[in-house]
């Protein structure tokens, strides 16, 4: 299940608040992505990678133990979670980068 099958089907959300839910989603990531790829060589791409694991945990945490909308609208904005259930959140351009600098040219 993806996120929009749960508030929909199983917290009776109605769909123009699964809308809503959604378009902050995206905006909360896009404003993650370019604040925390802006900093991450300066701070480490460490610290913003378990920085995104705790964010994405406390997230998963709170969907699966709330069922009032502001708290989970609340949480959507700041969490890092994927409207589709993929990684394309803002940490992968952090992680790519990471990957790159590891691997040998021969391996690219």
């Amino acid at each position: 299940w993806n996120n929009g099958c749960y508030v929909g089907y199983v917290l009776q959300f109605r769909v123009a608040d699964i809308g809503i839910m959604f378009a902050l989603i995206l905006i909360g990531d896009a404003a993650l992505s370019i604040l925390l790829t802006a900093y991450a060589d300066r701070f480490g791409r460490k610290l913003i990678l378990f920085i995104g694991a705790v964010l994405s945990v406390l997230t998963s945490v709170i969907f699966a133990t709330q069922t009032s909308y502001l708290i989970l609208l609340a949480s959507s904005i700041i969490g890092v979670i994927s409207p589709s259930g993929n990684d394309i959140g803002p940490f992968m351009a952090i992680e790519l980068s990471a990957l790159a600098q590891v691997t040998r040219d021969v391996d690219r």
